[in-house]
This record gives C-alpha cells, structure tokens and sequence, in this order.
C-alpha cells in the first residue's frame, strides 16, 4: 500500500493491477480497523465507494474488501453516525 498524503493511496489485486483509491474515512468497528474509500478519479454511473477491511497477512499490511452483507450493514450505520455526529 502506498501512500499520497493522507488522503490518496495505491492498491494493488492479486494480478497486479494498481487502482488508486481516496480513502474518505476510518472506522473501528468491533476491534477491527476499517477504510471507506472511493476509487479515483470516480464515474458518476458506476458505484465507486467500497469499505476495506485492514488486516496483517505474513507481517504485512493488507486491504480487504468487505463483502459480507451484514457487516457492510453495520459499517454503512457506523458511518452515518459519525458524519451525523461530525456536523452538531
């Protein structure tokens, strides 16, 4: 994972492809830290914004998509609350 300020980072897939990401917030949810991001640049008929889950894999540090409906569910919540929370 590389890093353009604090805002823009690089990932790669598993075939090397290289997308280049602006991450939009960090969450902590259940002991577990997590990024929202949005691909960059966006297209406004595709959607563009993904949660990542950060994890450590052989000492390293990975992204992973999260995919499971459930927990998606909570993290959308979690986000809301906090851009809710962000504007008093």
């Amino acid at each position: 994972m590389e890093h353009f300020g604090s805002d823009f980072l690089v990932v790669s897939d598993a075939d090397g492809t290289e997308y280049e990401l602006e991450v939009l917030a960090e969450l902590e949810y259940l002991g577990v830290s997590y990024i929202y991001a949005a691909f960059s640049p966006t297209s406004a008929d595709s959607l563009d914004a993904v949660f990542l889950k950060k994890m450590e894999e052989d000492g390293e540090s990975v992204l992973e998509l999260v995919e499971d409906q459930q927990e998606l569910a909570a993290l959308e919540a979690l986000l809301e609350d906090q851009i809710f929370d962000s504007d008093l």
